[in-house]
């Protein structure tokens, strides 16, 4: 069985703005921050928020500094066969030092992602959900 929940079972568990994502029928709330002052976030330097743009319900998207230049692309995908977890996959566009924070809004479970300044690469979790 899957764990992700019947369209519209979870209404208004996640609320889609300019800075989130939800997936899987609203099940999983995503939202990345980045460093806008190239520095990689140290020093007490406070993260930006990304804006988000859906990409069906399953993906996105998050752009930095431009709306026409995407820097990072994320999805959700139901591994619930294979291991019994949902799993979460993100892929960079860009060097910049960002967060992504996903949080499951059934189990009210959070993971916070990190990619370091200067990194070129993304990342995939599938156990945590």
């Amino acid at each position: 069985t899957s764990s992700l929940p019947a369209s519209g079972a979870q209404s208004g568990a996640c609320q889609s703005g300019p800075q989130t994502l939800c997936l899987a029928d609203g099940r999983f709330r995503v939202e990345a921050a980045f460093a806008g002052d190239r520095s990689g976030g140290s020093g007490g330097a406070a993260l930006l928020p990304a804006t988000a743009l859906p990409a069906g319900d399953r993906s996105g998207f998050f752009w930095f500094f431009d709306g026409g230049n995407l820097e990072l692309a994320v999805k959700i995908v139901d591994g619930t066969a294979a291991n019994g977890h949902n799993w979460f996959f993100y892929g960079a566009l860009s060097d910049v030092a960002y967060t992504i924070t996903v949080t499951d809004t059934v189990k009210g479970t959070q993971q916070i992602y990190r990619n370091r300044q200067g990194n070129l690469c993304g990342g995939g979790d599938t156990a945590t959900f």
